[in-house]
C-alpha cells in the first residue's frame, strides 16, 4: 500500500505514464473493434475496460516478488493507480454514451461483443 505522500511524489509518473497507457490502450482496442464493425460507443466502452487493472492486485504481486520498490514496480503501480482513478469517469460516461446511442442498442452490441 502506498501513502498519500508517496503517491504525491509519483504524481508525474502517474499522470504521464497513466494517461498514455489508458489513452493508447483504449484507442487501440476501440479502433480495432470499430474496424471490426462495432459502433464507436461500444468500441470505446470495451477499449476502456481493456485499459483497466487493479492496483491492489498489482501492488500485492509486486510486494510478494520483492519488486515493489524497484523502478519498474513503482512505474507499474503508478500506471495502475491512474487506471483506478479513470474507472470512475468511464463508469459515468457509459450511461451518457448509452443515452446518445440508445441504451438498448448499446446493451445489445455489448452483449454480442
Amino acid at each position: 500500500n502506498y501513502s498519500l505522500p508517496q503517491l504525491h511524489a509519483m504524481r508525474h509518473q502517474i499522470l504521464g505514464l497513466g494517461t498514455a497507457q489508458v489513452a493508447l490502450t483504449t484507442a487501440a482496442v476501440a479502433t480495432l473493434l470499430w474496424l471490426a464493425g462495432l459502433s464507436p460507443a461500444v468500441a470505446f466502452v470495451i477499449g476502456a475496460v481493456f485499459a483497466q487493472s487493479s492496483s491492489t492486485i498489482i501492488g500485492r504481486q509486486l510486494a510478494e516478488q520483492g519488486e515493489d520498490a524497484s523502478r519498474h514496480g513503482r512505474l507499474g503501480l503508478a500506471i495502475s493507480v491512474f487506471q483506478d482513478v479513470t474507472a470512475v469517469p468511464f463508469l459515468i460516461l457509459i450511461p451518457v454514451l448509452g443515452a446518445a446511442t440508445g441504451m438498448n442498442a448499446l446493451a445489445g452490441e455489448l452483449g454480442m461483443a
